[in-house]
């Protein structure tokens, strides 16, 4: 596919190694990046590595050389895709290595934040945050309604990308780590960044933390807060182990407290008693206090054998965070200081559109809203769309009204933070949580009740490339290395212009007698072209009453993914008509034809095509965030 200027290059890392201590010079590329002229670091960044390497100038002269290489808009890009497919803060831990695009995404976000820190520090303004009231879990838990319902803003950015820092050792008897540190950073007065740097073997490893705490209380007292962030990290191994013994010890001695009291009660209830009973009594008494102290040394035995076999598997997770749940429930724990202090956690969870090469100029100069609507309205093809959606003109004119007037600003910011949580690509939560569960109803609704709105504004969405799910790993990776920089991994439409509409009647049942059916409907598939050629898809289905003379409902949805035919110039492309394609894309059984609706279930349609396409998915909403 022949590369356009009006979408992007996809940039992934192909990570297969489960170990995230190797050298960033071992990762390879889908292409060759070509080095981004970096500025002169501040003076906060400059600060914090003379501490970190304060008697290692060689090592921080490699490091900063090393990541002055990077370019920085392929390391963007490449986590904007991956924070789509995964999210880092929530998730299970597993071991298992699965080249699938998850599994892909996931490393290529654990290799950044480990061996990138430096280039996510620099660029640190054009990541977003979002609110995360959950552990390290996505999955319900009390009062998630009122934590999620009572965030009014639930995604934020750094403003000022200076920083102070605050230096705490990390001190344990374990001697894996020479030495273990972990670095505040604070930012805008109150928002708290944590950088763990360990040493090993005379080399310093470093990693990011994927949470962003916004301290709420007193400012004079954040450092006190900091504190005690820090007392529950030291706290947390050893009371760990010591919380496993008493527990243990004590449903043993409750155990023995119960078998005593069951040799007294019978003695009690024995009719004949001597002093041979009464010395028995005891006997069986000490007999049973020893059996349970021999259990309990041997049982605190295996606990502090097992506790040191794992201290190093458990000081190589303090960086390598997959290695196994230590740094998940450490985060529980510090979730619990929510009862001292008022803060809010914020988490690493996508790249600002506005910062890539993928942003537009969003400030138009005509900022007439009516005049752009009636110029929209008057685009062949959306009077088409909605002269087959409405057969009523008063039913028209209320539903564009309803668009019109919905408030586009409260509205872009609800979109874009409903994504955090909800995606047609991340749809796997534990459980059923309430932030996943209203997000994805809210954005079922944008492309159900909202569509026409959604289509005006389509030059602030963005759409990433996914690949067909029915095809298998080994061909999705090759595809992707295939097309290298010639593959397109965003898209941004450049305008909400439409240049063709092509509609089909699908499927009706007008001709069953009224007692085999619920009720009479039309269906209808829609595609509709824009001016860079891409296709979208909407079906629309009409209800009837039961002398079918009368439309009853109308349901529409506008299928979030869409598609460009794979051509191998930009004339050929441009000469694509739609009504050819759309004989194409309707030719087939009506089995087929039934299955054109783009939703993830039925995407098989893409299998039946005599062409190749590339397929995209609506993947962010551009919304200019200005903090208070």
């Amino acid at each position: 596919m022949k590369v356009n200027k009006k979408y992007f290059s996809v940039l992934f890392l192909p990570l297969f190694s489960s170990l995230l201590l190797s050298s960033c010079s071992e990762v390879s590329t889908f292409y060759t990046s070509s080095p981004t002229v970096q500025k002169k670091d501040s003076n906060s960044i400059e600060q914090l590595l003379n501490n970190i390497y304060i008697d290692k100038q060689d090592q921080k002269q490699t490091y900063i050389f090393q990541q002055n290489t990077l370019d920085k808009n392929k390391q963007l890009e490449e986590l904007k895709y991956s924070f789509s497919l995964y999210n880092p803060s929530l998730f299970k831990i597993n071991t298992k290595i699965s080249p699938n695009l998850d599994f892909l995404a996931k490393q290529t976000i654990y290799n950044n934040f480990s061996n990138n820190w430096l280039f996510i520090l620099r660029n640190i303004k054009n990541f977003e945050f979002a609110f995360n009231p959950y552990s390290f879990s996505y999955s319900p838990y009390s009062g998630e309604k009122e934590d999620f319902g009572n965030q009014e803003d639930k995604f934020l950015k750094i403003k000022n990308e200076n920083f102070s820092f605050i230096k705490k050792e990390i001190v344990t008897e374990n001697n894996y780590w020479t030495e273990q540190n972990i670095y505040y950073l604070i930012f805008d007065k109150n928002k708290i960044l944590r950088l763990w740097t360990f040493e090993r073997n005379q080399q310093i490893f470093a990693r990011f933390d994927f949470d962003l705490f916004i301290y709420k209380d007193n400012p004079n007292f954040i450092i006190s807060f900091i504190d005690d962030i820090h007392n529950e990290i030291l706290s947390y191994s050893t009371e760990t182990q010591s919380e496993e013994i008493s527990n243990i010890l004590s449903d043993l001695r409750k155990s023995e407290e119960q078998e005593i009291k069951t040799v007294l009660d019978t003695n009690k209830q024995s009719e004949k008693k001597d002093s041979n009973t009464d010395q028995n009594v005891e006997e069986q008494i000490k007999n049973i206090q020893s059996s349970y102290n021999q259990t309990i040394d041997k049982v605190t035995q295996q606990i502090n054998k097992k506790y040191l076999e794992n201290k190093i598997t458990q000081e190589e997770s303090k960086y390598n965070i997959l290695k196994n749940n230590y740094y998940f429930s450490l985060n529980q724990k510090i979730n619990n200081l929510n009862n001292k202090w008022h803060f809010e956690k914020f988490s690493f969870r996508n790249i600002d559109s506005e910062t890539l090469q993928i942003s537009k100029n969003q400030e138009e100069k005509n900022n007439n809203n009516e005049e752009k609507w009636s110029k929209f309205l008057n685009n062949d093809a959306i009077l088409n769309l909605l002269n087959i959606v409405f057969n009523n003109l008063a039913e028209k004119e209320s539903y564009i009204n309803s668009q019109k007037f919905l408030d586009s600003k409260i509205y872009s910011k609800l979109i874009k933070s409903y994504l955090f949580y909800y995606n047609h690509l991340n749809t796997n939560p534990d459980g059923n949580p309430y932030a996943y569960l209203v997000s994805q109803e809210k954005i079922k609704n944008l492309f159900s009740k909202n569509w026409l709105w959604f289509l005006f504004y389509l030059n602030k969405a963005y759409f990433m490339r996914t690949i067909n799910p029915i095809d298998s790993v080994d061909s999705q990776l090759d595809e992707l290395q295939k097309d290298n920089s010639e593959s397109s991994g965003f898209y941004s439409p450049t305008s909400n212009v439409f240049s063709d509409l092509v509609y089909k009647k699908v499927e009706d049942n007008f001709d069953k007698p009224l007692s085999q059916t619920k009720e009479y409907f039309k269906k209808y598939s829609i595609l509709l072209q824009n001016e860079d050629k891409f296709v979208f898809s909407i079906e629309v289905i009409h209800t009837y009453n039961n002398l079918k003379n009368k439309i009853k409902n109308t349901i529409v949805t506008l299928s979030p993914y869409i598609f460009i035919v794979n051509t191998t110039n930009d004339s050929e492309q441009n000469n694509l008509n739609l009504n050819d394609l759309a004989k194409l894309i309707f030719a087939g059984s009506t089995n087929n034809v039934k299955k054109f609706n783009l939703t993830k279930k039925n995407i098989k349609f893409f299998k039946n095509l005599t062409f190749k396409s590339h397929l995209f998915i609506f993947s962010d909403f551009f919304y200019k965030n200005k903090e208070k």
